[in-house]
């Protein structure tokens, strides 16, 4: 989407709110002269480490996730301790409206934003803008390809790991069924995600000669997760294994499990993200969440932080690095219930 109206107007507004935060003026009257002495002063002041004006952005395609949850949460700590304000916001996997909060953002003084992009290609308009400006643009999860820094995932890859995971399962559990019916609850709605859903369903395909996908669908939400679980085994009670791109899907598919009474012991739920609601859901025995993979939500977004401050403060350039991958399967976490 490069909507020519937001063309017009977001560089009217970016240089208008960055530009006491990014230059000073060189020429003028005299009384203009000594605003530009104070401008200065105050630009030296943010290098040495006065980061009273220095305000952050983050914005992620939702709230409601787990995971966007603790990325907020690593962000806004680390920012609290570099002593930089912040501004968040979650846009309903939005592309528009995420594209006008880059301009509020700008609008709001903001000199680094933080993004983890609905669409990709349509932000990249409002990054060059936010350049032009003088500001940073540093993309988590998914990247932007014009930003400053990346620090994503490999989707296609969190897919085939997520795919060898539920693999494991059923070459372990299922593998005297004759067919092994299989869900996948996806992102196929944003483009960059769509490939952790293809690199599942590849992978179950190569693995398991026996399993049969015979349910594919996007969910954004946990209540869509679990309305989506519940056609899929209304329609084929017989599944046994559902494999979701990350936690939020896979909580929502254990609750419409447990809602239709479908739990057995070798029932397989795959989550991914590592979020605290699914470990805490795994501590129960008879959950059937037995997987989620750690890409570090917390500590990733507080190295983001950093480096954006490392980037607007000390000037350092911004690089591109991948979230690593490390799975983790209920056994570790079902034994804690107790303690």
């Amino acid at each position: 989407m490069k909507n020519s109206m937001m063309k017009k107007v977001l560089p009217c507004l970016l240089a208008g709110a960055l530009v006491l935060s990014f230059t000073a003026c060189s020429s003028g009257t005299e009384e203009d002269k000594g605003e530009t002495k104070k401008e200065e002063t105050k630009t030296e002041d943010t290098k040495e480490g006065n980061t009273d004006d220095l305000t952050f952005a983050l914005a992620v395609p939702t709230l409601d996730n787990p995971y966007f949850v603790q990325v907020q949460q690593g962000f806004e700590d680390k920012c609290k301790e570099l002593g930089v304000k912040t501004i968040v916001n979650g846009s309903d996997y939005d592309s528009a409206q995420q594209f006008s909060q880059f301009e509020n953002y700008v609008s709001a003084g903001a000199q680094a934003i933080l993004v983890c992009p609905v669409d990709a290609v349509s932000l990249e308009d409002a990054v060059d803008q936010v350049h032009e400006a003088g500001g940073k643009v540093m993309g988590i999860a998914q990247g932007v390809s014009n930003a400053d820094a990346n620090n994503i995932l490999d989707d296609y890859a969190y897919g085939v790991n997520n795919g060898e995971q539920a693999a494991k399962w059923i070459n372990t559990y299922l593998k005297d069924e004759a067919k092994v019916k299989v869900c996948l609850i996806t992102l196929d709605h944003v483009e960059q995600v769509k490939l952790r859903g293809d690199g599942m369903e590849d992978t179950i395909k190569e693995k398991c000669p026996n399993a049969e996908i015979v349910y594919r669908q996007k969910a954004e939400t946990m209540e869509e997760a679990m309305n989506v679980a519940e056609t899929a085994l209304q329609a084929n009670p017989d599944i046994k294994v559902i494999a979701c791109v990350n936690d939020q899907h896979a909580l929502g598919a254990w609750q419409a499990v447990q809602n239709l009474g479908l739990n057995t012991d070798d029932f397989y739920i795959g989550g991914g993200d590592y979020t605290d609601e699914a470990i805490e859901a795994m501590k129960d025995p008879k959950c059937a969440i037995r997987q989620t993979t750690d890409i570090q939500p917390y500590q990733s977004a507080q190295e983001c932080a950093q480096r954006m401050y490392d980037m607007v403060v000390n000037g350092e350039k911004g690089t591109e690095t991948l979230l690593t991958l490390q799975p983790h399967w209920q056994e570790a976490y079902k034994d804690l219930e107790n303690e």
